[in-house]
């Protein structure tokens, strides 16, 4: 019997520090993973058009010119499919006010909180 190919997940990196993301990146991959990292909100747009389109995205909260939760507003109305985000922020109690404010909740992990941010994609959205 020949064994059925699994699609590796997808997965969008959106900050605007370039070493941060290719750490973030690297892990990813070593958890199976497809990783794209882009710096700045304008990329993901153009990017969420087109197929394959990310399985996960995990984003810093804070990008140039907008946050997340603006950025995820304007995904949804372009793309009009789920999606699955992770918030990472160095001020993670200003983010959960946003959101809070926003009515809207996503998982948010400090910024330097790697192991914990890997167990929860880990235990999330890996295939098993």
């Amino acid at each position: 019997m020949k064994a059925k190919k699994v699609r590796e997940k997808s997965l969008l990196f959106i900050d605007d520090c370039r070493e941060y993301g290719g750490v973030i990146c690297e892990i990813m991959t070593s958890l199976g993973f497809q990783c794209e990292q882009v710096c700045h909100p304008d990329e993901v747009l153009n990017l969420i058009e087109k197929p394959p389109r990310p399985d996960l995205i995990i984003s810093k909260f804070e990008l140039p010119q907008t946050n997340a939760i603006e950025l995820y507003r304007i995904l949804l109305q372009k793309s009009n499919m789920n999606l699955n985000l992770i918030l990472l922020s160095s001020m993670p109690t200003i983010a959960t006010r946003k959101m809070r404010e926003e009515k809207i909740f996503f998982p948010i992990f400090d910024k330097l909180d790697i192991d914990d941010l890997c167990q929860y994609v880990s235990s999330n959205y890996r295939e098993s």
